[in-house]
């Protein structure tokens, strides 16, 4: 009542402080105004994945071995007299390396030799007198007893010539190693010792005097990842795998030496979840050099369609990888996936995708699943 008295005074007043007032009245009884539209839902860059004839590699680190590497050893102890080959040079099998003081194995094989001689003597004593106790048997001039002691006697001095004769053969065999031969054909070390020096040998703490590692072939050990060894190891236990192995060298392009894989080793390591394995090379320009480190492409099977995806859509979720996938609604969701090799930047997808899908590629910094966006083609990289 008291707000109709008012606007009716000001109606009679009239006046333009009374319009003024009029206009703000019918301003509050005004319809709010509009709210701000929301944003659009935020912008990601998908492709879709590129399905692609290829046979599948994976590559590991591995380091090059010689097939044979020898710790050359003397086998009996001596002074050194000679060395017969220049340092760093090939050698072949049985090639002479060092000579060792022979003459103390000279005499004892002459006095090995004496002994054998002797002991020839004694049995042939033996034996004779044998003889002539078991031609007295039948007339009883001797007993019986006495023809058994000489026939001891033949047997004892028989075992002692066979005593003598390996003596003898122990001191030859001495003799033949003062001269230190190649045990394998290769590229020799540095001399180790140098000649007047005493050596020691026969045992395990024999006096290294050089070392010997061979060229051609040689191998190149590396660690398999467990799924591709289990894989692989059927064809080994089968008898039929014959898979091709590429490697590359530090500052080499590409993967130029080919060779094969040879061995696979029989247990996965429990720590780091690999298998040994161990590849084959040829190496007669002696390009290969053992104890050098390599990149090893393994061959895992024959070319076949496989789809592919950018490597940089991937993620990680603990021990899966993942893909953020856009639905037909435009909604994110996340997709496990089981990969494959790398290929120039792409990786092969075994299972978790169709061909058809939307992979994010851009954008995965703020793709959550569940979340609407706007998805835009990115075109791929060849």
């Amino acid at each position: 009542m008291m707000f109709d008295a008012r606007l009716l005074c000001l109606r009679t007043a009239g006046g333009p402080a009374a319009a003024v007032l009029l206009a703000t009245l019918a301003g509050c009884g005004a319809a709010p105004a509009a709210r701000e539209e929301a944003p659009p839902p935020p912008e990601v860059g998908v492709v879709t994945p590129v399905e692609r004839v290829i046979a599948e590699w994976e590559t590991y680190t591995g380091r090059l071995e010689a097939v044979d590497r020898v710790e050359v050893r003397p086998r009996v102890t001596g002074f050194v007299r000679r060395t017969h080959f220049d340092e760093g040079a090939m050698v072949r099998r049985g090639a002479l390396l060092y000579t060792l003081d022979p003459r103390t194995f000279e005499a004892a094989r002459d006095a090995a030799r004496a002994r054998v001689d002797e002991e020839r003597a004694r049995l042939a004593l033996a034996r004779t007198e044998a003889e002539r106790v078991e031609g007295l048997i039948a007339t009883r001039a001797v007993s019986r007893e006495e023809l058994d002691q000489r026939q001891r006697q033949v047997d004892t001095a028989s075992a002692a010539l066979a005593e003598a004769e390996a003596e003898l053969v122990r001191a030859e065999l001495d003799l033949e190693f003062t001269r230190v031969v190649a045990p394998v054909a290769g590229h020799i070390g540095r001399e180790l010792v140098t000649e007047g020096n005493l050596v020691s040998g026969g045992s395990g703490d024999a006096t290294v005097l050089t070392t010997i590692v061979s060229d051609d072939p040689i191998y190149l050990r590396f660690p398999l990842g467990e799924s591709a060894a289990l894989r692989i190891r059927q064809g080994f236990v089968h008898g039929n795998a014959t898979l091709p192995v590429e490697l590359q060298l530090t500052g080499e392009d590409g993967f130029p030496h080919t060779g094969r894989l040879e061995f696979l080793d029989n247990r996965i390591d429990e720590e780091t979840g690999t298998m040994l394995a161990r590849a084959i090379f040829d190496n007669a320009d002696g390009g290969l050099v053992p104890g050098a480190f390599g990149r090893v492409r393994l061959q895992l099977d024959a070319p076949r369609p496989r789809l592919m995806v950018p490597e940089q859509a991937l993620g990680t979720d603990q021990t899966q990888e993942v893909l953020m996938i856009v639905g037909e609604d435009d909604v994110i969701r996340r997709q496990v996936v089981t990969t494959g090799s790398l290929r120039d930047g792409w990786r092969v997808i075994r299972s978790g995708i169709d061909a058809g899908q939307r992979v994010i590629v851009e954008g995965l910094t703020t793709a959550r699943p569940g979340t609407k966006v706007t998805p835009r083609e990115v075109e791929p990289q060849s």
